[in-house]
């Protein structure tokens, strides 16, 4: 075959070859065209070779999926090798390169959401990509954004390990981001990362995964230093709108090292099946808002431990400080509304008993504001549901402000509880310690009340606090508070009280509704009554007391609290139930009923002694009304040196606060037997504000020969009966009867006279001889006398008489007006001193006679 020939042959060759390879391109253009929807391609200054293509600038339009795509590139520079017939693409370079995308994806019925890590890239990838300048605007939550900055890959396998580093820039601030991944995804991926703003370290993180029967999963993630970058919070909002109130400003600093090693079987949840280690640790040296928590700074590390599922704290540290709280601290009262938290917990041993899931810890909580509190002792948290957190060896301390609690003012309170118990989701119960205790160093009761105590202190042993309530609506549902307590204070000033010390012991029982209080109250004195409180809030306050007065010890204990007790007021037998009820309106005055029972009480009250005083007195003040009602009211005797008695007497006295003097006295019964006979006042009213008042004593049937044994006088005696009326002046200048009169009952009776002391009177007067000797029998048939009683305590009597002495001249009738003058305070003095009065009333008299006998030699 000639040359000619073999020559010809290859061109015909290289001719079919080329148009055959021409058709081919062709076709492979037109189907990449339309695959990738591409619409428009063109270039400038093309240099191609057979290992690069290489171009000035370029421009591409896209349409994928309704999205409208418009590259544009400048000094693009694509290298290759061959392997075979097939080009290997191996580096991608561009000085710069601006996208624009514009349009919302559309959905397809073939787009899914598996976002794992592709097996193989697309062979038409470069291995590296370098792109120097880039410039994108893409859709985003906020409409159209924009990303600047400069990006390279690196895929050194296929299709592991992929380096890619990413540079972003927003106005003069930088974000640099380096990422390895290599392995075989899914079922195993190694993988490491680094970020850095602004030139400043910011986090390191690297992991490994694997997957099988089951997945395996570790890492380690660290944030040296955080830097400050508001600017990228701003830009971040642009992708991925959130509210404000929910994103926390940027800590100023920070520090976070994160370790983690999880196993779980193949199709379980992570979370739920999971069996590892996790452990956290962080720093915020600086305060870092925090929305909805408040002001956060401190260090927190948590070591978790997990076993299929079940998690458990091995380890939790803390020393958090909390400053500015968020709107949640406006739900507690002001008094103990916190300025700063302070939380402070360091783990501890397992107890023998502590159930699986929990994690004993050591906790101080402090809490500063107007009030100081600290609470420390140990608490152990459940770490699965339902969560629960359970108090043991715990006390609470604090110091509260001089507060006013509705009209109480308290004093500088202080408390010491020691707790145990436990709260969860929906429910706390806490009990207090054997030393649990609150004091004020004064408590001052409303102004209507002028009572004040010093040195309160209560101490509330084994007392149970119950509650109810929900979290996502924080509202209680119910509240008890109920146990043991004891009330002490070391002194209680009131008008009309002996300042001394005072306890309670007894019971308290609170809810929402109302708080009760009962048990003894006991004066130092030793004065004592049982006290049970009601008070509703937002209700009327009640209080019972109750007391039982044996004399003469109780009787004693009451003078030396009561301060307007009388001095000389002395019950020495007899007892007294009281019962009183005390009712405080929500809006209103005070207001008092008192019964009091007496049963055979007696005593002395200055030089008077009294016995058997028995029935039912009852006070009741409703509001400025105070009434007094004795319905009725015995006594067996009253002696001021004359025994009179029984006594019956039924009474009842109103009056204006503030004017209790000055009332309004209704009398139904008076009456008492007097030296054989009675002496009684008639149903009558009268006003004490309008003084003097005048009584009429109605006096029937006085024993004349009982009068006479009463008169210190041996040689006296007499007999008949006298009746009359005795009006009785009391004004503010003392006592006075004025006209009284007493007249002897038919047929009269005898009078004997000492006869010594007549003839005395008599001398050398015949006539006044024959009286004498007449009255050493007299029989009178009339005796008449009228009664003025001064109020210097003097006594005048004017007698009449007319009778007879049978042994005298024949019985001859005798006629005699006499006027007497008696010292009725000395008379009585008399009597007392002559045995006819108790011992303490004659002891009483004679201490008077030595204290005046004093008083007069000093003034001689």
């Amino acid at each position: 075959m000639s040359r000619r020939r073999v020559v010809f042959g290859l061109v015909i060759a290289v001719i079919v070859l080329l148009l055959i390879g021409g058709l081919w391109a062709r076709q492979w253009w037109q189907a990449t065209r339309e695959s990738q929807g591409i619409e428009r391609l063109d270039w400038h200054g093309l240099d191609l070779g057979l290992s690069h293509l290489g171009a000035t600038d370029f421009q591409v339009a896209l349409n994928r999926s309704g999205q409208q795509w418009a590259i544009r590139g400048n000094d693009l520079s694509l290298q290759w090798h061959w392997k075979g017939m097939i080009p290997q693409l191996d580096q991608l370079h561009l000085d710069r390169l601006q996208l624009i995308v514009t349009g919302s994806e559309a959905d397809t019925p073939d787009s899914t959401d598996d976002t794992s890590p592709p097996i193989e890239w697309p062979i038409w990838l470069p291995r590296r990509v370098n792109v120097d300048h880039f410039q994108a605007t893409l859709p985003c939550q906020t409409g159209q954004c924009e990303l600047a900055g400069s990006a390279s890959l690196s895929l050194n396998g296929k299709p592991y390990p992929l380096a890619l580093n990413l540079q972003l820039k927003r106005d003069g601030h930088r974000l640099d981001l380096r990422t390895t991944v290599d392995g075989q995804p899914p079922e195993q991926i190694n993988a490491s990362a680094q970020l850095a703003i602004d030139d400043q370290p910011t986090l390191t993180a690297q992991t490994e995964y694997s997957s099988g029967p089951t997945h395996h999963w570790t890492g380690t993630a660290r944030i040296p230093e955080w830097t400050q970058a508001p600017w990228l919070v701003d830009w971040l909002q642009q992708w991925t709108p959130v509210p404000d109130d929910a994103l926390p400003g940027q800590p100023a600093a920070a520090k976070v090292d994160a370790h983690w090693a999880l196993d779980w079987p193949d199709g379980q949840p992570p979370l739920k099946s999971a069996s590892g280690s996790v452990a956290l640790q962080g720093e915020l040296p600086q305060p870092w808002p925090v929305p909805g928590v408040g002001t956060v700074s401190g260090d927190l590390a948590v070591d978790l431990a997990a076993s299929k599922g079940q998690w458990q704290a091995h380890s939790l540290r803390s020393d958090l400080t909390l400053t500015e709280p968020a709107d949640w601290s406006k739900a507690l009262p002001a008094l103990i509304r916190p300025d700063t938290l302070t939380l402070e917990t360091q783990p501890l041993e397992p107890g023998a008993n502590a159930p699986p899931g929990t994690l004993p810890l050591a906790v101080t909580l402090t809490s500063q504001g107007r009030s100081q509190l600290t609470l420390d002792g140990q608490v152990t948290l459940a770490l699965t549901s339902p969560w629960s957190v359970a108090f043991d060896q715990t006390r609470l301390t604090g110091r509260l402000p001089t507060t006013q609690v509705g009209d109480w003012q308290l004093a500088s309170p202080r408390l010491d509880l020691k707790l145990t118990g436990q709260a969860d989701a929906s429910s706390l119960s806490l009990k207090t310690g054997p030393d649990a205790h609150v004091t004020l160093a004064q408590l001052t009761a409303p102004t209507n009340l002028d009572v004040k105590l010093d040195t309160v202190r209560g101490d509330f042993p084994s007392v149970t606090l119950n509650a109810r309530y929900h979290t996502d609506e924080p509202t209680l549902d119910s509240l008890q508070f109920k146990g043991p307590v004891w009330l002490s204070t070391g002194r209680i000033t009131h008008p009309q009280l002996t300042p001394q010390s005072w306890r309670f012991k007894g019971s308290l029982a609170s809810t929402l509704k109302q708080f009760d209080l009962d048990g003894q109250l006991t004066a130092q004195s030793g004065a004592n009554a049982q006290v049970a409180l009601q008070a509703p809030f937002g209700g009327d306050l009640n209080a019972q007391i109750t007391s039982h007065l044996q004399a003469p010890k109780d009787s004693k204990a009451w003078a030396a609290t009561w301060a307007g007790w009388p001095k000389l007021l002395d019950v020495t037998a007899g007892t007294v139930d009281i019962d009183t009820t005390l009712t405080r309106p929500a809006s209103g005055p005070l207001q008092l009923d008192s019964g009091a029972e007496l049963q055979n009480v007696g005593g002395t009250f200055n030089r008077t002694a009294w016995s058997g005083m028995t029935g039912p007195v009852s006070v009741s003040l409703q509001g400025d009304r105070l009434t007094a009602r004795m319905p009725d009211l015995s006594i067996q005797t009253v002696n001021p040196g004359v025994p009179i008695g029984p006594i019956q007497f039924a009474a009842d006295y109103a009056a204006a606060k503030g004017q209790f003097l000055k009332g309004t006295l209704t009398l139904q019964t008076a009456r008492a037997d007097l030296v054989g006979g009675q002496v009684h006042v008639e149903p009558q009213q009268w006003n004490l504000a309008r003084l003097p008042i005048r009584i009429p004593l109605i006096v029937e049937k006085l024993d004349l020969e009982q009068i006479m044994k009463l008169y210190p006088s041996e040689d006296l005696a007499g007999s008949g009966q006298l009746s009359g009326t005795v009006p009785v002046r009391i004004g503010r200048d003392g006592v006075a009867v004025e006209g009284g009169d007493l007249r002897a009952l038919s047929p009269g009776g005898r009078l004997v006279l000492p006869g010594s002391r007549l003839q005395a009177l008599a001398g050398d007067n015949m006539a006044m001889g024959i009286v004498a000797e007449a009255m050493k029998n007299f029989h009178y048939s009339v005796l008449d006398s009228t009664i003025d009683y001064a109020r210097d305590g003097t006594l005048q009597l004017g007698l009449h008489i007319e009778g007879k002495n049978p042994d005298v001249h024949g019985g001859q009738p005798v006629v005699l007006n006499v006027n007497l003058q008696e010292d009725i305070p000395a008379l009585l003095t008399s009597l007392q001193l002559s045995g006819r009065v108790n011992d303490t009333v004659t002891e009483r008299v004679k201490k008077l006679i030595e204290q005046r006998q004093n008083d007069n030699t000093k003034e001689q």
